[in-house]
C-alpha cells in the first residue's frame, strides 16, 4: 500500500480574486452605460420614418408625407363694462389637413375611389384616415369620417409628379382622447369627460 505524502498545491487564490475584480469591473461599467444611455431612451422621438398612413384600413401606398392641423375655434364674450373680453366660449373643433404622395398612372387617389369625381361628388362615401407610430403602434390621429376637399398635381420635366390631396374630418380623435377613451378612467378630475355625446359616438365607432 503505498501512501502519497506529496503535498498538494495551494488553490490558486489570487486568480480567483483576478476574476472577481473582472467580473465587478464589467458589471460598474454596464451599469454606468445603462445609466448613461438607457435603452427606452432611444426612438422615443415620433418621426416621419416611424409613420403608417392608413386610408379605409389600407396602407396608403406612395404617399411620403401627411399634415394635420386642428384648430379650436371659440366666440368671445363681451360686456359693456370691460374692455378685455369676458370668457372664451367654445364654438367648434375643425380639423384638416394634406397627404402628399406620388403618382403612378393607373393607380392613383381617383381609381382607388378615395376622393370624388364628376359622377360621385354628390353622393360620395367618407373615408377612414388613420395616422399611427410603427413603433409603439399608438394612433396619433383617427378619424372614421374624412372627405378628400381639393387635389393639386404638379407635373415637371425634371421631377417625379407628385399630388397634394386636402382632407378635412369630422369625429375624429387624437391620442390624448384615444387613450382617455380605452383606459376610461375613474379619476374625478377626468369625471364626465367620457359622457360627452361626441366622445361617446367615436367610442361606439372605433370600440366596435
Amino acid at each position: 500500500m503505498t501512501i502519497d505524502n506529496k503535498l498538494k498545491s495551494p488553490p490558486n487564490l489570487a486568480a480567483g480574486v483576478g476574476d472577481s475584480l473582472i467580473s465587478g469591473l464589467q458589471n460598474s461599467v454596464k451599469s454606468a452605460i445603462a445609466s448613461a444611455y438607457p435603452l427606452n431612451d432611444f426612438g422615443k422621438y415620433f418621426s416621419g420614418l416611424r409613420a403608417i398612413i392608413k386610408v379605409n384600413d389600407q396602407l396608403f401606398g406612395f404617399a411620403f408625407g401627411v399634415s394635420l392641423n386642428l384648430k379650436f375655434d371659440t366666440e368671445e364674450i363681451w360686456t359693456v363694462d370691460n374692455y378685455q373680453a369676458y370668457e372664451l366660449a367654445p364654438r367648434k373643433m375643425i380639423a384638416t389637413g394634406t397627404i402628399s404622395m406620388f403618382h403612378i398612372p393607373g393607380k392613383g387617389p381617383g381609381i382607388q375611389n378615395v376622393h370624388p369625381n364628376g359622377f360621385s361628388f354628390l353622393m360620395h362615401r367618407y373615408i377612414s384616415l388613420d395616422i399611427s407610430d410603427q413603433m409603439t403602434g399608438e394612433s396619433i390621429f383617427k378619424t372614421e369620417k374624412a372627405m378628400i376637399t381639393g387635389r393639386t398635381q404638379d407635373v415637371d420635366a425634371n421631377k417625379i409628379s407628385t399630388i397634394r390631396l386636402e382632407w378635412k374630418a369630422i369625429e375624429w380623435v387624437t391620442e390624448n382622447d384615444l387613450n382617455n377613451i380605452v383606459e376610461g378612467r375613474d379619476d374625478p378630475a377626468s369625471e364626465g369627460q367620457n359622457s360627452v355625446p361626441l366622445l361617446n359616438s367615436i367610442k361606439k365607432s372605433f370600440l366596435k
